[in-house]
This record gives structure tokens, sequence and C-alpha cells, in this order.
């Protein structure tokens, strides 16, 4: 059975075609119908002549299933991926909506604020395939998916194609990546890392912002030309209204030299928003990209320029200045200001010769508030992706999933202990009440209760499934669980001594657990929304709809807090129900209360914001160690963790 000849009726591997959605270079997609679970997916069938080698087909898989552990917003889920027979295929999440080429296409370019959001978006879902280890090599608007509420997905990050480039399948002149948008080291055959894809994001933004290609050439040989010794265009070329800042911003991240290149898709994308705005960013740059996605010889340090450096705005005018063009002509900027707005514009002089001493631009100080909180040490080495930590007897007990053993760190010095006490592999979720720390362990499916003064494991509690989610309090521990045989979940009920209570019984998937005013807080994933339980019998006794299928909870200051981790939206809900929103920023990870603030970690900006209590209102935001995820606390002092560098940080409120 060929990938191009499947008709609709059609069944692949428990999947039964619905209907063409397109073809390319790799295969065909589809729509069809998981029949197990009754949904719909984009079912992408690889050609059977790209895959027939038994070493390709085998790197496939492996590539499939490291890149399906990108759990990112902004990235498409892949939900399975096999090569069976003559066929290979991957089935991802069917998005209702149309890409960015299509978009444009059909209502024209985009305003400066669409495009920079839309490219933030997109940027947020490549550092995290970047901070995977992977390369997508085909960035392109037809690959950017964006739903009916403007949501945008990455797809098609480079699977098969990095497969078969890694393999050898690829041959001498070919490419992987699409002609458009190519960097030049791809044609040229060079090393590729996370800087290709930036240079492609770059001509996304051009084609956003112009509705044209970056090099809109007659023939492909042309193009090739064009890609490999022109400089990038300039978008006010086309469009004269436009910010003039978005010709720089163009220019570096299409520059021919990768090191020249914004280090980060998020710094490109955070240059977008501040020319949108007529201004440059103030952010320090990062490095994002690690293993095979990382440039060669990189530092594996959180970012290229010192956490309490910030890149000025004239070196931000420096680095974002159009690259020379051939012989003697040269780009400038000059500050102009404009008289009857009295704000300061940056325009383009085609000069003759070496640049004049006189063509930088002058820039007034900034202003800097004091901070709402700053961070006073950075514990690293802390196991492998610390996902979860908790507080308890003068120590932080870190959980890793791929780890057999907790990190166990002094919280006065943050020097980490000798004993580190062996839980086995699977580590989902730490707690602690009093003295003993509990830990969810999902491969093993047990929960084990740790003396936290001894470090001795005190209690063994085996369970029928896997846990997801643990909750301690003066009752015990709580375990929202999906056993082996049955459907639903359950939420299992300890006493300190490990005796078990009756457990309550869910019918549907619920994704985090809290308990607080004498209820038991879930969030309903396929319902979407907040089911509240009596806590002594299990009687449903609310449900409060929201938007979003994950969440995480916090129950503290007499609410309950909300944040809907796809939307960065926030909810602040009262007992009674009623409730109040605001704004959670962008990839929100996990919100923790601490001393009459509400922080939030937001994991792919690398920050930690800060939020009154009664208003909402944001307060500040810290600068932390790379993707922020969890929170434990003394009261005194909060940690959060870092994913891509295994760090905990410990900041003070000032």
């Amino acid at each position: 059975m060929g990938a191009d000849r499947l008709e609709p009726g059609a069944t692949v591997a428990g999947y039964r075609i619905e209907s063409l959605l397109g073809r390319g270079g790799m295969g065909v997609v589809y729509c069809a119908r998981e029949l197990e679970l009754d949904r719909l997916v984009a079912l992408k069938v690889i050609s059977p002549a790209l895959v027939e080698d038994p070493a390709i087909r085998a790197r496939f898989l492996r590539e499939a299933r490291a890149a399906a552990a990108v759990e990112h917003p902004n990235v498409i889920p892949i939900h399975a991926a096999a090569a069976r027979d003559d066929i290979a295929f991957i089935a991802m999440r069917l998005v209702d909506g149309e890409d960015l080429r299509r978009r444009v296409r059909r209502f024209g370019a985009l305003t400066p604020g669409e495009a920079s959001k839309l490219l933030e978006q997109a940027a947020a879902g490549l550092d995290a395939i970047h901070g995977a280890g992977f390369v997508h090599r085909d960035v392109k608007p037809a690959n950017l998916l964006i739903d009916r509420t403007g949501h945008l997905y990455v797809t098609d990050f480079g699977l098969v194609k990095q497969a078969l480039s890694q393999s050898g399948a690829t041959t001498t002149g070919q490419w992987v990546g699409t002609l458009d948008y190519v960097a030049p080291e791809q044609i040229r055959g060079g090393r590729v890392d996370a800087r290709a894809d930036i240079y492609a994001l770059g001509g996304v933004l051009f084609f956003a912002l112009t509705g044209k290609v970056p090099f809109d050439r007659t023939g492909d040989e042309a193009k090739l030309w064009a890609q490999l010794s022109e400089p990038a265009p300039a978008p006010t070329a086309y469009r004269p209204e436009l910010p003039i800042q978005f010709d720089g911003v163009v220019a570096r991240a299409m520059h021919k030299a990768t090191d020249a290149r914004y280090p980060s898709a998020g710094d490109l994308a955070r240059a977008a928003r501040a020319a949108a705005a007529g201004g440059f960013p103030a952010e320090p740059e990062r490095m994002i990209a690690r293993g095979a996605a990382a440039p060669e010889g990189a530092p594996q340090e959180p970012g290229l320029a010192p956490e309490s450096v910030t890149v000025s705005a004239a070196r931000q005018t420096e680095l974002m200045a159009p690259e020379p063009a051939p012989r003697t002509r040269r780009w400038a900027l000059a500050a102009v200001a404009s008289g009857a707005a009295a704000a300061a514009a940056a325009v383009m002089l085609l000069l003759d010769g070496e640049p004049s001493a006189r063509g930088g631009a002058v820039v007034a100080p900034i202003a800097t508030a004091t901070p709402v909180a700053r961070v006073v040490s950075v514990t690293r080495d802390v196991g492998d992706r610390p996902g979860a930590i908790a507080y308890a007897a003068g120590d932080l007990w870190v959980g890793s999933r791929g780890l057999t053993r907790l990190t166990r760190i002094d919280a006065a010095t943050g020097v980490k202990r000798r004993e580190q006490p062996h839980v086995g592999r699977g580590t989902v979720s730490v707690e602690a009440h009093g003295d003993v720390v509990w830990v969810a362990v999902a491969d093993s499916r047990r929960v084990i209760g740790i003396d936290a003064r001894t470090g001795e494991i005190i209690r063994r509690i085996p369970l029928d499934g896997e846990p997801l989610r643990l909750r301690a309090d003066a009752d015990g521990v709580w375990v929202l669980m999906r056993p082996v045989k049955n459907h639903g979940q359950l939420v299992r009920r300890f006493s300190a001594s490990g005796r078990e209570r009756a457990p309550f019984r869910l019918r549907r998937k619920h994704s985090a657990l809290e308990t607080g005013a004498g209820s038991v807080w879930l969030y309903d994933a396929a319902r979407q929304g907040i089911t509240r339980l009596d806590a002594q019998t299990g009687q449903r006794k609310q449900f409060i709809k929201l938007l979003g299928r994950r969440a995480t909870l916090t129950f503290a200051a007499g609410h309950l807090w909300v944040v809907i981790l796809e939307a960065g939206i926030g909810h602040r809900i009262k007992p009674d129900g009623g409730r109040m929103s605001f704004n959670a920023g962008h990839t929100p990870a996990q919100a923790w209360v601490f001393r009459g603030r509400l922080y939030i970690a937001a994991r792919d900006e690398h920050r930690v914001l800060v939020l009154d209590l009664e208003t909402r209102e944001h307060l500040g935001e810290i600068a932390v160690e790379p993707n922020p995820t969890a929170f434990g606390s003394d009261g005194r002092s909060l940690w959060v963790t870092g994913l891509a560098e295994n760090t905990v940080s410990r900041i003070l409120p000032r």
C-alpha cells in the first residue's frame, strides 16, 4: 500500500483515512480517525522509498520518539509514530484552522503587532525544540499552523528530515529545507544548528510583514544564489510605513554568517516585538539550544550576556544593522528626531565607502526600578531536568523523572548532601508536610514516604496504577492516579501512617490536584474546568468552567489560584465560586503564593513573574536560570528549579 494511494475508508495501523490534506516531498498528509480513541488526527504517511532502508526506519522511529517528548503549547503534539511493513507514519493533532502562508495569502500582509505576536509563539515553540536538541530544518509559513483562537503551532519539525540527513539518505547537492527560507549553510551542506532555523524564522517575519518571500527570483538557481550571497531584503522597501527597526531585525536574523544571527528564536521574537513599538529589546540574549542543536563549541551557560548586563539599545543598533553589501556599499543607522512627534526614529542611509563615525545612535540611559525580588544563589548539577521540589526539615528535596535518587540540598548553604534517597526511576511529584517528604514514582507505581530528618524511607505504598500528582496536608497524602485495569482515574487517600481510606473515583481525565477549604480541587482536562469534591465524602460540590486542557492549581491565602498553561491566563477562585482573571504571562509552568505575592514561573522566557495578590497587578519579573518549572518554599526563601541547566535558584523578596 503506497502513501500516495490511500483512499477514504482505507485503514492504516488503526487509523481510518477520511480525506487528503496535502502532499509534500516526504509523503502525504491525511485527515484520519484514530479508531481506538475515536478522534481525528493528521496522519503523515511517509513515502515508502524514503524509509525502505532498515537503518533509516530505525533512526526515524528514534527521532519520532524523542521529538514526541517535546511538550510545549506551541509545538504540535505527536500522538504516535511507527514503521510497519511497507509504511511509516506520524499521527499528530489535527488543528482546526489554517497555516500562516494561507492566512497572509487570504488577508494580505500582517500589521507589525500581529506579525510580532505570531512570531513570539513560533519562537517559543522553536526554543523548546532547540532546547531538546533538535533542529527543525524546514521553518516556513506553511509549517506554522494557527487555530481559530489565534494559537500557533510549529509542525513538521524534521522527524523524517533529520533521520534522512543524518543517515546519509540525502545525496550530494541536496539539502533538507524549503528553497525560499533555507539557510546558506544548509545549501552548502555544512553543519546545521539552531541558527539555521533562526535564519528561516527571519524570512517568515519578512513574509508576514510584506506578503512576499525574502528572495522572489525567477528560477531556482537565482534563488539559490540570492540565499548564498545577497543581503536580506528590507521590509520597509516594500512597506515604507513599517517601523524601520524591522529592517535591522530581519537583516540580523538572515545574516549569512551564523555567528552574527540572534542566539535564540526567542531573542529574534523579542527584537520583533520591540521593533513593532519602534524600539529595541532590553532583555539579555540567551543561548537556548542544547546538544545537536547548539553551535559547535557553544558555552553551555544560561546566556550569552551576563545576567546582570542588559544589551544596550546602542549595542542592539549595532547588532541589528544589516550586513555589508558587496564591495564598498555600507549601511549605517542614524538617529533622526521627529520634531512634531518629539520622538526619535532610526533611518537607513546608503553611504559610499566606510561608515561615518557619526553614524551611531545616541541613546539616553534608561532608569531601572528596584526589583521586587532577586536571585541570591544558584545550585547547579541538580538531578536531570528537575521537575519537582519540596522543602522539609532544613533541606530541599528535588526529584527528576529520569533519575533513581532524589537530590537533597542543604537549604541554608545550597550545598548538595551526600545522602540522596534511592526512590527508583520515574519521580513525577514531590510534596512535604511536617517532617515527611512524599514522593510519587511512576515507573514502580508507588508512593514513598521519607523521614526528612534522617533521610530514611519510612513508607512504601504500592499502587495498582500510575501516580500522576501528589498533595500532602494535615490529613495525610492524596494521590491522583490512573489505574492499570479500570477506566478513568482515582484519588487515593493515605494517612501519615500509610493507612488507606476510601478512594474517590473519577470518570474523566484530570491533570492537576490540590486541597484546601475542606475540598479536593481537580482540573478536568476533558471538560476544561475545575471539579471540587468534598474532602470527606468525595461528593462533587461544584464545577467551574474554564478554557484549556492543562492547568496548575495552588490553594493559598483563602483562594484557589489556577493558571491555564496553554493560554497564559490565571484565575483567582473563591471557595464560593466567585472568580477574577488575570494575565499569567507567556508559557507559565507553575504558580506559587509567597509572602503576599503570586509568583509564576514563565518557563520559556526564563523569568519568574511577580503579581500582587489583591490587584493581580504585575509588580515585576526576575531573570532566572533557563526553563524555570517548579517552586518550593520555607516561608523565608523561594526556590525554583531550572530544567535546561539542572539548577535550583534561591529567590529573596525585597
